[in-house]
């Protein structure tokens, strides 16, 4: 793969070059990647974005039905 690890880390949504970094000493020194699930990374909050009265209900709602999955529901509604 050629570009600088900043480009890289661009293209494919890599936080920073000292990830990519971290992951190419993994995976040069044979460790391997294991993939985490949802709850295992987290959910960082964020400021969001102004919702309605309606657009919380609805949210809401969503949260309930899908087992309080906050993160789907930051997902879906870009809150």
């Amino acid at each position: 793969c050629k570009g600088s690890q900043v480009e890289i880390c661009r293209k494919y949504h890599i936080s920073s070059t000292s990830v990519f970094r971290k992951w190419i000493s993994c995976y040069n020194s044979g460790k391997g990647f294991k993939e985490r699930t949802r709850s295992e990374r987290g959910i960082t909050m964020n400021k969001g974005r102004k919702t309605t009265q309606e657009e919380r209900a609805e949210i809401v709602a969503f949260c309930i039905e899908n087992g309080k999955d906050y993160g789907l529901a930051m997902e879906k509604y870009g809150v």
